[in-house]
């Protein structure tokens, strides 16, 4: 799996780019932990370019929101396609993360 890193003056970005599956969610776990551990205020996480998530990689969100609750910082996401999304709405995500359609909308909201 491919991570696009970007860091913004408000935030984090990280872009992921493929399947967020069983194999893939160790790599992005342990990407998401280097980031959260180097002190970032507010993490965004661009779905754009995933066409899937399994149970493993929304538990590396929820995770990943965990940590930065507890250090009173952010976490947003962008850009879910239709699939992603269904998975979100199934599994009860929806009403723990903020999404927003586009990055620019997730930048905004963490400034």
């Amino acid at each position: 799996m491919e991570i696009r890193e970007e860091t913004c003056p408000s935030a984090t970005i990280l872009a992921p780019n493929g399947r967020l599956d069983s194999n893939a969610s160790s790599e992005f776990g342990t990407h998401t932990s280097r980031v959260i551990a180097a002190g970032v205020r507010a993490l965004v996480i661009d779905f754009t370019a995933v066409a899937y998530i399994s149970s493993t990689g929304l538990r590396v969100l929820l995770q990943a929101a965990k940590s930065l609750k507890t250090g009173g910082k952010k976490i947003v996401l962008c850009g879910l396609c239709e699939n992603v999304m269904t998975v979100f709405d199934a599994s009860g995500f929806t009403s723990l993360f903020e999404i927003y359609d586009s990055q620019n909308a997730a930048l905004a909201a963490v400034s």
